[in-house]
């Protein structure tokens, strides 16, 4: 549940306590709140240079071995697409807003770009008229780590059930 709380606050993780770069994108997601033999989530974090470091965990759980780590580095021009697609959405400008419509069941993905200094939100619920702008964010961020390391860290993390 703590890991959870991480999640929705967004805050830095401990992996790049270590480093005096900030995360120039974060991106998290989740399959909603399900028994824990059935729960994954996943948080990636994209430094500045590029260097990536994603967290895969299943069942709820907050260490190893229910949650597992793999990092890589994405190319600049992956990079700059992250920030050119938050600067295409105005998102810095014009925030997105929360729903007003109370969302029952199902995942949550959501993150938080640095753009220029500014932070730039990405709420898992927006409004109706700025899912699209969140969504081409939220894909670019996504575009950065790639499902072969989603998945050798899901196939990694032991759940619960195994």
């Amino acid at each position: 549940m703590r890991f959870l709380l991480m999640l929705l606050m967004m805050g830095s993780s401990p992996v790049w306590a270590e480093s005096p770069q900030q995360p120039l994108a974060v991106y998290a997601t989740d399959n909603g709140s399900v028994p824990p033999e059935y729960h994954w989530e996943w948080r990636a974090e994209i430094l500045p240079d590029g260097a990536w470091h994603l967290t895969y965990c299943k069942g709820y759980e907050e260490t190893a071995p229910g949650c597992v780590g793999v990092s890589g580095t994405a190319d600049a021009a992956t990079v700059e697409a992250i920030l050119q697609a938050a600067r295409d959405s105005g998102l810095a400008d014009r925030p997105a807003l929360e729903s007003e419509e109370v969302m029952v069941g199902g995942g949550l993905t959501r993150g938080r770009v640095m753009l220029e200094g500014r932070v730039v939100d990405l709420p898992s619920s927006p409004r109706k008229a700025d899912v699209a702008r969140v969504n081409a964010v939220l894909a670019a961020i996504a575009a950065a780590i790639p499902a072969e390391a989603i998945a050798e860290a899901e196939a990694r993390a032991v759940g619960p059930a195994e």
